[in-house]
């Protein structure tokens, strides 16, 4: 865990191949000893962002779901941060993917509802696959994680970049319900961990922590952070020029930093489902898989912790502060 507030900024966390990278999210895990994988089936995804205070002072956190939130399955060599991984996902509003080692993105089908997701290990290979009903599957990817110990951990993570307004990064957290859950080969009972935590100026204090919730066969785990390429120099983000995948995104600068993806370029210009067409600045997801914000999720770079914050209640200089 690492303390926010004000101080030296810490040195970036680094990758594999040594770029820097963010590593931040909750992660539902068993030990996998030798080749299996996990099965399950993303039921649901909402979440909260934080917006502009429409009253000084007031904090203004709605339901909304940013574009690349992530839910879904996940192996690694360990908990150790920086460290190799693949994961197949769901995300907010770029369909199904498979990602691995921060760097490089495959992507699936254009889905944003409920979705089955699997995630198979043989030896270094690590396969992710994706289905509508659970019986007929669909590769998303396949990689190789040169390396791998005999024992990895696997299981269920979620985890959701901030929004960007003011320049800054703002709160948002995704919430996603996993049920019809199937480990083959991992034993033992599910641990939890908020990998990445950021703890309050009283070294004690979680801040936006993660959790789950066991409900029955079914387990609701919650996140924020990324999992992906740190931010580089310039306010944008690295994760949207992901190696492999259309996600080149161009930042227009004007009052705020817009940004819209390769999907958009070529005239689709929102968000399914209902077609896609221009929406309101601040429009957000009142329920899970809808229309949600044409804003991407940014966050300051991560070698310049101290980005400048402001309240909108204040009138004061902008303040550089950590965290």
């Amino acid at each position: 865990m690492t303390r926010q507030g004000e101080g030296p900024c810490p040195a970036p966390l680094l990758g594999p191949d040594g770029t820097a990278v963010n590593d931040k999210y909750f992660f539902v895990h068993q030990p996998l000893k030798g080749n299996g994988g996990i099965t399950a089936r993303v039921a649901d995804m909402t979440g909260q962002i934080r917006l502009p205070d429409a009253e000084p002072g007031v904090r203004n956190v709605q339901e909304g779901v940013v574009p690349w939130a992530k839910a879904g399955l996940l192996v690694r060599q360990s908990l150790q941060r920086g460290t190799p991984y693949a994961a197949v996902m769901l995300t907010g509003d770029h369909g199904v993917r498979m990602q691995y080692n921060y760097l490089h993105d495959m992507p699936g089908g254009p889905h944003n509802g409920p979705r089955w997701l699997r995630l198979t290990r043989s030896g270094d290979t690590i396969s992710g696959y994706e289905s509508d009903d659970g019986r007929t599957w669909t590769e998303v990817g396949t990689v190789k994680l040169t390396g791998l110990p005999e024992t990895v951990e696997i299981g269920l993570f979620v985890t959701s970049p901030g929004v960007l307004w003011d320049m800054a990064k703002a709160f948002a957290q995704a919430t996603a319900t996993f049920d019809q859950i199937t480990p083959q080969g991992a034993n033992g009972s599910w641990r939890h961990d908020d990998v990445g935590a950021v703890l309050e100026s009283d070294g004690r204090t979680p801040h936006h922590p993660g959790g789950v919730v066991e409900s029955g066969d079914r387990l609701i785990v919650t996140g924020g952070g990324d999992i992906g390429p740190a931010t580089v120099e310039g306010g944008m983000r690295a994760d949207l020029m992901l190696i492999g995948g259309a996600l080149g995104l161009i930042p227009v600068l004007v009052a705020a930093v817009t940004f819209f993806t390769a999907d958009h370029r070529r005239g689709r210009i929102a968000c399914r489902p209902g077609g896609w067409r221009p929406r309101p600045r601040w429009s957000v997801r009142s329920r899970s898989w809808r229309g949600w914000s044409p804003r991407e999720s940014w966050s300051p770079p991560a070698w310049r912790c101290c980005a400048p914050i402001r309240t909108r209640s204040s009138r004061s200089p902008w303040v550089p502060r950590c965290g």
